[in-house]
């Protein structure tokens, strides 16, 4: 009866929006230049590193947002939860004061041009958040003056998991190429890519351990995709039914791999992402309190 009722609310929404939102959202899988879907990846002699590579231009993305660090001008995503609330990586913004860090709004997909800034009133980091582990690395921002939404502009929580091989995806700003071993290229628009999670991820040759469970783990879609440097705090979202409208908050940017073994290309032993469902009563404890 659920999956029923599940196949009639996916036909009901896909008839309100129309067919080729779902044809895009098909083709951004099965038709890109990038290549098709790489299930190899293998996380042996990692190296923990922390923006989209092989992604594509994104359309616009209005609860996406950046975090900005003034004192030296780095910065993060994240994702407004509702005018006062912004959800991004507890590794964003743990080592600085609320003075330093600006939240930065607008249509990315225009460049820096039309963007608006607000100040931090105060920064929630998520109980047992490590830095040298990257656990549990998942962090809530107060604003100081509520920021107005613009329609779409908001992403709810999700507040269950799903299963092996649900597809995902992710926008963000960070670095799209590498340019050299030291050197990388930012991109003028907002990018995006997209996600399969799986629930375990290999750590040898022949070993394959569980997924931790405050991690969302994946492997891309396109060949060599994924998120890299400035990408910590990107949202991971959930799509309705079959298309590229994002449903909900699944997972919120962590940290990336690369495999030693190809020194040219970083970023390319999985993106992994906060488990933002696990942390779901946690995240309505600290806004329904504060």
């Amino acid at each position: 009866m659920r999956l029923q009722l599940q196949s009639l609310i996916c036909a009901y929404f896909l008839a309100i929006i129309g067919h080729s939102s779902t044809r895009q959202f098909n083709a951004s899988f099965h038709n890109s230049p990038h290549g098709q879907n790489n299930s190899s990846v293998n996380l042996s002699s990692p190296a923990v590193i922390s923006t989209i590579i092989g992604g594509v231009n994104s359309i616009d993305r209005p609860f996406y947002i950046r975090i900005v660090n003034t004192g030296n001008y780095e910065f993060c995503g994240g994702s407004i939860v509702n005018s006062f609330w912004i959800i991004t990586a507890a590794s964003c913004v743990y080592e600085y004061t609320e003075d330093y860090l600006l939240v930065e709004t607008g249509d990315f997909t225009r460049g820096d041009d039309d963007t608006e800034s607000y100040h931090v009133e105060k920064v929630f980091l998520a109980d047992g958040f490590s830095m040298r582990e990257l656990v549990n690395n998942l962090a809530l921002l107060k604003l100081s003056i509520p920021m107005p939404i613009r329609l779409f502009g908001q992403l709810p929580v999700c507040t269950k998991e799903k299963p092996h091989g649900t597809r995902l995806g992710s926008c963000g700003m960070g670095a799209d190429e590498m340019m050299s071993d030291h050197g990388f290229n930012f991109p003028y628009r907002l990018q995006e890519t997209y996600f399969t999670e799986v629930k375990f991820v290999s750590s040898g040759p022949f070993n394959l351990d569980w997924c931790r469970e405050d991690n969302v783990c994946t492997e891309p879609v396109l060949e060599d995709s994924s998120s890299c440097f400035y990408d910590e705090g990107n949202p991971l979202y959930l799509f309705h039914c079959e298309t590229r409208v994002p449903y909900c908050l699944y997972g919120v940017g962590s940290y990336t791999l690369h495999k030693r073994n190809r020194q040219r290309l970083r970023c390319n032993g999985g993106s992994f992402f906060t488990n933002v469902p696990h942390f779901y009563q946690w995240i309505v404890n600290i806004i329904s309190h504060n």
